[in-house]
Formats: C-alpha cells, sequence, structure tokens
C-alpha cells in the first residue's frame, strides 16, 4: 500500500508539470499545504474513567495535484503529540486525499470541500505507581479512519494562501489485544497553502 501511495503521488505531480496551470486551481497546478490543528476528542475511544478529553496538537502536510480545473487529488501526511494527565500519545496517518475548490482565474479566495482515507498508527506512553515506584508502559494501536473537511484558501499573494478549515474524522481503531472502538473528532485548522503553476 506505501508503494502505491508513494506511485500515485508522484505521477500526480509529473502530471502536474506536464500541463502548464494559468491559474492557482487551473488544471496542471500543485498545492503543496501544511495545516496546524488544535483538537479536542471526546467519545467512548477517547475519555478516560472520570470523563476528561483529549487535547491535541496536530499537523498535516499534503500535496494535491490539479487533474482539470479546481479538482484536485493527492495525499496527506498527519502527525500528531497529545497528552492527559500522565499520559501521552504519538500519532501518524497517512492515505490519499481529494479535494473541489470554487472559483476562477481572478477569484482572491477559493472554498473547497475535501474528502481522504488514512491508516493510523498510535503509541501511548503511561505512567503509573507500580509495586517498585513509577513504571511507564508503550503500547500501539492501529486502524483506519475517513475525513470529510470545508475550508478557504484566501490568497495574499499570487502563489500563497493562508487557509483555513474544518475537519470531521470517523475513527476505528484497534489495539494489539483486544476489542476495535469507533470515535468522531472535529477540529478546526489553519495553515498555509502553496500553489505551484
Amino acid at each position: 500500500m506505501r508503494r502505491f501511495l508513494l506511485t500515485s503521488v508522484t505521477l500526480l505531480l509529473f502530471t502536474g508539470i506536464a500541463f502548464a496551470a494559468d491559474y492557482p486551481v487551473d488544471k496542471g497546478s500543485t498545492i503543496i499545504s501544511g495545516m496546524f490543528s488544535f483538537t479536542n476528542s471526546s467519545g467512548e475511544l477517547y475519555e478516560d474513567e472520570e470523563g476528561h478529553s483529549v487535547t491535541m496538537l496536530n499537523l498535516a502536510p499534503s500535496v494535491l495535484t490539479f487533474v482539470v480545473a479546481n479538482f484536485a487529488l493527492g495525499g496527506q501526511l498527519a502527525l500528531t503529540r497529545a497528552s492527559q494527565g500522565d499520559a501521552s500519545a504519538t500519532g501518524l496517518a497517512i492515505g490519499p486525499k481529494l479535494a473541489y475548490f470554487v472559483g476562477g482565474p481572478n477569484s482572491k479566495a477559493y472554498p473547497y470541500f475535501g474528502m481522504g482515507f488514512a491508516y493510523l498508527r498510535n503509541t501511548f506512553e503511561v505512567e503509573y505507581n507500580g509495586y517498585w515506584g513509577y513504571e511507564r508502559e508503550t503500547y500501539t494501536i492501529s486502524g483506519t479512519k475517513f475525513f470529510f473537511s470545508a475550508g478557504v484558501s484566501i490568497m495574499v499573494a499570487p502563489h500563497l494562501a493562508i487557509a483555513c478549515e474544518g475537519v470531521y474524522n470517523m475513527d476505528n481503531l484497534k489495539p494489539e489485544h483486544g476489542e476495535s472502538a469507533s470515535g468522531n473528532t472535529f477540529a478546526i485548522a489553519v495553515g498555509l497553502a502553496g500553489f505551484i503553476f
């Protein structure tokens, strides 16, 4: 699967080079973006025994190529760091993404809608008071997520935009030993987007 994703992204990048684009969301343009988010997650998958939710910081770079005007395909990587009391977690997600942008050659802002799928791998570290004092345990949970996003890229220069978006994730994760569980996350993210055309 990793080889397929790498090949797909490479082909999309070369496709963008082969077709000259005239404006940011024209066919052949490529968008490289990095979104930053602050997230609060709740539900069976995320809450502790006392009902406290998890707070996360997330970085999500992506590369999309416009295969036709306004419609782009590509991939996204997401890195997450979370903590809750004596527990911490590091997450990695990778997968395909598509987006539809609204606007034309003279637009100053491009609203967009996106969706995608990703494979997840989360590593957790928990500190607890054991027989010999404080001990730390590490374990891994893996799974999948589907996500939907809506936002706007506001052009601040001919090839640079500030992007703001809302993202809704539907996660399904399974620990190394145990039952799978699902949960939902809503995040608001801001970042930068560079258009190559």
